[in-house]
C-alpha cells in the first residue's frame, strides 16, 4: 500500500500493462494537461527560516519567554499559532525550554499540542536530542496522524542511534503493525542517509508479508526508483550502496525533483478535468467503439485513468449491460497491477460480473497480495461469485492477519452457503469453518463477532443456535446483540418467539428493531400479535423505524390467520383510535379478509360486516365515494340474508353520499330501498333520513354553497313527497332550510344580475330589465355591489354609474352620487341609502320573564 499524497502518480510501472496499439483518446488528454500544468503549477515553499540565538538572558525574562510560548501551544489557538509557540521553545538555549515540549509530547490529553511540536521539529534543522525519546514513544500511540507526524520529526534526526532504533521498533514482532509500519515510514523519510536505507532493505527479509510490502514502498519512495518486489529492491541497493556521499545526496535530490514534479501533473483540478474530459469523451463514443475504448482506458499508465475505465466497466454492469471478453479479460489482469487501489476496484467488478471462471485468478491473487484491502475486495468478489471452488479459496481468509479481511471471509462464506441448499457440502464445510474461527473471537471485538453472527444465521446450521443465545445478554454491544437476535429468529424451533418478546422492551433501539422483525417472522401466538400491537403506539414506542417494523409483521401475521380472526384482530388494532394512519392500515386488513371471503361460495355473512367496516374506515378519511359504495354491497348482503343491521347500513350509505355530495346516487338508493320494502319505505328510518337531510342542507348554507344547497333542496322536496309517513315537525324543519336555500340561490341569482348590469356586454340591457321586474328587494345586494365597488377603488367604471342610476329609479329619495366622487363621498351616500331600506324581518322572541 501505497502512503503519502493520493494524487501523485504512482512513480512505479504497471505490472502486466502492455502498451495499447490504439491511442485515440490521448491527444485529448495530453493536450490538456500540458496547458493546464503551465497554468497551475504550484509554487515551492521555502523551508523555515533559522535564527542563532539571542545573548544570555536573565531568568525571569527566560521564564516569561518560555511561558508566552507555551501559551501559544497549548491555549485554545489555531494550528499554525501553535507551531509558532513550538518552534519558539525549540529556538531557546535553554534546556528548560525543551524540557516543557517533553512534557507536552507525553501529554495524552493534548493532541493538537502534540502535532505541533512534532510538526515543528519536522521543519527545525537541528532538533533536540532530548525530544527522541517522546517521539519514539509516540510511535506506539493509537491516533494515526500523531505517529505519522511523529516519524517524519524522527527522520531529522542524522543519527545512526536514531536509525538503529527505529530498524529495532520495525523488527519487533511484539509491537502492533501500525506501530512497525510508522518507524519504517520514519526511515523512508531519513533516505538522504543511505545507512537508514541500508536498514530499509534489510527489512524485505522479514516475515510479515505487510511489513514487506511497507519497507518495499518506503524503499521506493526514498530512491525514486522502480522496485516490483523485494529482490528488485536488493539488485537496485547492490548497484548504489558503494556510491559516495556526494553522488548519492545527487541522486537524491535528482528524485526529490522527480517528486515535484509528479506532484505537478498530479494536480487535483488537472486531474478531474482529465477525467471529466474522457468520461464524456467516452460517453460520445457510438456503441460499437466502445469496448475499444475501455481497452484504452483499463491500458492507460495513469492511475486515476485506469480506474476511470473500471468505474465505466461497472456502470456497464450496474445497467445490465454486457461486458465483451477482452474487457472482462483485461480487468482480470489488473489484478496484478502496481497500484492497490486499482487492484481493489478490479477485484470489486469481478465479483460483479459473477463469473465463476474468474475464482481461480482472484485465489492467485488472493493468495499473493500484501494489500489487506484487496484481499478484502477479493474476498466479498468470491462470495458474490458463489460455488465451491470459490468457498474453498475464501475459508483460509478467516485466519488472514487483517481484522477486515477475517470479517469479509465470514460474510462471504454466510452468502456462500446461504445461494444454495443448507445441506450441501459447501454450507457443511462453512459452517464448520465459520464456527472454529468464531471461538477465536477476542471479547471485545463486537464488530468481528456481529459479522460472524450474521453469517451464522445465513448458514442455517443449528450448531449456530446456543451461540445466539449466548449472545443475547445486555453485556453484549447492541450490534451484536441485534445480529443474535435475527439468529434466533431465521433459525427458529419454536421458542424463540417467547424468547424475543421481553427484548421488546430493551433500551437499546437497534435491539427493540431486531426483536420487532424477529418476532414478525416467527411469531405463531396471540400473546406474540398483542405485543407487536403494542410497538404500533406512539405513546409506547417513539422509534418510527421500529413502529413500521411492527407493523410489517403484524399485518403479515394478521394476513395468514382465518378471516374470522382476522376482523378480530383488526378490532383490536383500531380500538379507540381514529387517526388517518390506523383506518389506511385497517383497510389493507380489511380488505384482504374481503378478498379471501369472495373466494368463499357462498359468500360467509361476515363478509357483509367486513365491507360495513371497511366503509367506516373510508368514511374517516372522508373517501365518502369508497364508503358509499362498500355500505351498498354490505346492504345488499345483509338485505338478502334478513339481517336486522341492513337499515342501519343504508342509512350509512345515504350518509355518505350525502357527504360526497352524490345526490343522484342517493336519490337511486332511496328509490331502490322503496321499491324492495314495498313502495312504502318500511325498512327506512324516516327521521334519520330527515336529520341527514337537514344537517347536510346546514352545512351547506353556512358554507354559502348555493348550487349544492339548491340541488339537495330540490332531493330533500322529491323525498319528502315519497315519504308520507315522514312527522309534520319532520316536514316542516326540513321545508324551512329548503326555504332558505331558496332564498340563498335568489340571492346570489340578484348578485349576478347585478353584476351582469353593471357590464357593457350585451346581457346588461336584459339583467337590468329583469331587476327592474324585481323592485326594491334588490336595493341590498345593489348596494352591497356598490360598496365592493368601493373597496376595489374603481370610482370612473361606467358600471358604477349604471348601478347608482338603477338604485335611484328603485328609490326615488336616494341622491346618489356623480362620476368621480371620492370614496368619502361615495361612502357617505351608500351609507344613506342603507338607511332608507326597510329593516330585515326578524324572529319574535318569548318575552323575558
Amino acid at each position: 500500500m501505497r502512503r503519502g499524497n493520493p494524487h501523485i502518480p504512482d512513480p512505479r510501472p504497471t505490472r502486466r500493462i502492455p502498451e495499447p496499439a490504439d491511442h485515440r483518446f490521448r491527444p485529448l488528454w495530453r493536450g490538456m494537461a500540458i496547458l493546464l500544468l503551465a497554468c497551475l503549477a504550484p509554487a515551492r515553499a521555502a523551508p523555515p527560516p533559522t535564527t542563532a540565538p539571542g545573548p544570555i538572558q536573565s531568568p525571569a525574562l527566560v521564564e516569561r519567554r518560555i511561558l508566552e510560548n507555551i501559551q501559544l501551544l497549548t491555549g485554545n489557538n489555531e494550528p499554525q499559532a501553535r507551531i509558532i509557540g513550538a518552534r519558539g521553545l525549540l529556538h531557546m538555549s535553554n534546556p528548560a525550554a525543551w524540557d516543557r515540549l517533553v512534557t507536552v509530547l507525553r501529554n495524552p490529553a493534548d493532541p493538537p499540542a502534540r502535532l505541533a511540536v512534532c510538526q515543528a521539529v519536522a521543519d527545525w534543522p537541528e532538533p533536540r536530542a532530548v525530544l527522541i525519546e517522546p517521539l519514539m514513544e509516540l510511535l506506539g500511540g493509537d491516533s494515526t496522524p500523531l505517529r505519522q507526524a511523529a516519524g517524519v520529526a524522527l527522520a531529522r534526526y542524522r543519527d545512526p542511534a536514531v536509525i538503529a532504533r527505529l530498524l529495532g521498533v520495525a523488527r519487533d514482532t511484539a509491537l502492533p503493525n501500525t506501530t512497525r509500519q510508522s518507524a519504517i515510514e520514519a526511515l523512508g523519510a531519513m533516505g538522504d542517509d543511505q545507512r537508514a536505507v541500508e536498514a530499509l532493505v534489510g527489512l524485505l527479509d522479514n516475515s510479515s508479508p505487510e511489513i514487506v510490502s511497507a519497507a518495499l514502498d518506503a524503499i521506493a519512495d526514498s530512491s525514486g526508483a522502480e522496485l516490483l518486489d523485494a529482490d528488485a529492491a536488493r539488485r537496485w541497493w547492490e548497484e548504489n550502496r558503494s556510491l559516495d556521499t556526494t553522488a548519492w545526496l545527487r541522486s537524491r535530490n535528482e528524485q526529490l525533483r522527480a517528486r515535484i514534479r509528479r506532484l505537478e501533473s498530479g494536480n487535483t483540478d488537472l486531474t478531474s478535468r482529465l477525467l471529466a474530459a474522457l468520461r464524456n469523451s467516452f460517453l460520445a463514443t457510438p456503441a460499437e467503439g466502445r469496448d475499444a475504448a475501455l481497452l484504452d482506458l483499463l491500458n492507460d499508465p495513469l492511475v486515476e485513468v485506469r480506474s476511470l475505465g473500471i468505474e465505466l466497466v461497472n456502470a456497464n454492469i450496474t445497467d445490465r449491460k454486457s461486458v465483451s471478453g477482452a474487457v472482462a479479460a483485461r480487468v482480470a489482469a489488473l489484478l496484478a497491477d502496481a497500484n492497490g487501489d486499482v487492484r481493489r476496484r478490479a477485484a470489486s467488478v469481478l465479483g460483479d460480473l459473477r463469473d465463476p471462471a474468474h475464482v481461480p485468478l482472484l485465489a492467485a491473487s488472493l493468495n499473493r497480495e500484501s494489500d489487506s484491502r484487496v484481499r478484502a475486495a477479493i474476498v466479498a468478489a468470491l462470495g458474490r461469485i458463489g460455488g465451491p471452488a470459490a468457498a474453498k479459496a475464501v475459508q483460509p481468509s478467516l485466519d488472514d492477519s487483517s481484522p477486515a479481511v477475517v470479517r469479509h471471509a465470514a460474510q462471504a462464506l454466510g452468502e456462500l452457503a446461504q445461494a444454495g441448499d443448507a445441506s450441501s457440502d459447501v454450507a457443511r464445510a462453512a459452517a464448520a469453518a465459520v464456527l472454529a474461527r468464531y471461538a477465536k473471537i477476542k471479547p471485545g471485538d463486537a464488530q468481528t463477532r456481529e459479522v460472524f453472527l450474521v453469517a451464522l444465521a445465513r448458514i442455517g446450521d443449528p450448531r449456530a443456535r446456543p451461540l445466539f443465545l449466548e449472545a443475547l445478554p445486555v453485556g453484549f454491544a447492541p450490534t451484536v446483540r441485534a445480529a443474535a437476535i435475527r439468529g434466533l429468529a431465521a433459525m427458529d424451533d419454536g421458542t424463540s418467539a417467547a424468547r424475543l418478546r421481553p427484548l421488546l422492551e430493551d433500551p437499546q433501539p437497534r435491539v427493540r428493531l431486531a426483536a420487532v422483525e424477529g418476532l414478525g417472522r416467527c411469531a405463531k401466538s396471540d400473546d406474540d400479535l398483542a405485543a407487536l400491537i403494542d410497538r404500533l403506539d406512539e405513546s409506547i414506542e417513539r422509534e418510527e423505524a421500529i413502529r413500521l417494523k411492527a407493523w410489517e409483521g403484524f399485518a403479515r401475521l394478521v394476513k395468514a390467520r382465518p378471516p374470522e380472526e382476522a376482523v378480530a384482530w383488526v378490532e383490536r388494532f383500531c380500538k379507540n383510535r381514529v387517526d388517518p394512519l390506523v383506518q389506511t392500515r385497517a383497510i389493507e386488513l380489511l380488505t384482504d379478509v374481503d378478498r379471501r371471503l369472495a373466494q368463499r361460495d357462498p359468500t360467509p355473512p361476515l363478509a357483509a360486516d367486513v365491507k360495513e367496516r371497511l366503509g367506516d374506515a373510508h368514511v374517516t378519511l372522508r373517501r365518502y365515494s369508497a364508503a358509499a359504495s362498500l355500505y351498498e354491497l354490505a346492504f345488499d348482503a345483509q338485505q338478502a340474508a334478513a339481517s336486522p343491521r341492513a337499515g342501519a347500513t343504508v342509512l350509512k350509505a345515504l350518509s355518505a353520499q350525502l357527504a360526497g355530495r352524490d345526490f343522484d346516487k342517493w336519490q337511486a338508493l332511496i328509490a331502490r330501498t322503496i321499491a324492495q320494502s314495498g313502495g312504502n319505505g318500511a325498512s327506512l328510518d324516516l327521521p334519520a333520513v330527515a336529520h341527514d337531510l337537514e344537517m347536510n342542507l346546514s352545512d351547506l348554507l353556512v358554507a354559502q354553497d348555493t348550487p349544492n344547497a339548491a340541488k339537495l333542496a330540490a332531493v330533500a322536496r322529491q323525498w319528502m313527497q315519497q315519504a308520507p309517513s315522514l312527522s309534520a315537525e319532520g316536514r316542516r324543519s326540513l321545508e324551512q332550510l329548503c326555504t332558505r336555500a331558496d332564498e340563498l340561490a335568489e340571492r346570489q341569482r340578484i348578485v349576478t344580475l347585478i353584476q351582469q348590469a353593471a357590464d357593457a356586454s350585451g346581457q346588461s340591457t336584459d339583467a337590468v330589465a329583469e331587476l327592474r321586474r324585481l323592485g326594491p328587494q334588490i336595493l341590498p345586494s345593489l348596494a352591497d355591489e356598490l360598496e365592493r365597488r368601493l373597496v376595489a377603488a374603481e370610482p370612473d367604471d361606467p358600471g358604477d354609474g349604471r348601478l347608482v342610476e338603477l338604485a335611484r329609479e328603485l328609490e326615488p329619495r336616494w341622491s346618489g352620487y356623480p362620476a368621480g366622487a371620492d370614496a368619502a363621498s361615495r361612502q357617505k351616500a351608500i351609507s344613506a341609502l342603507r338607511e332608507l331600506l326597510p329593516a330585515p324581518p326578524t324572529t319574535e322572541s318569548a318575552p323575558s320573564p
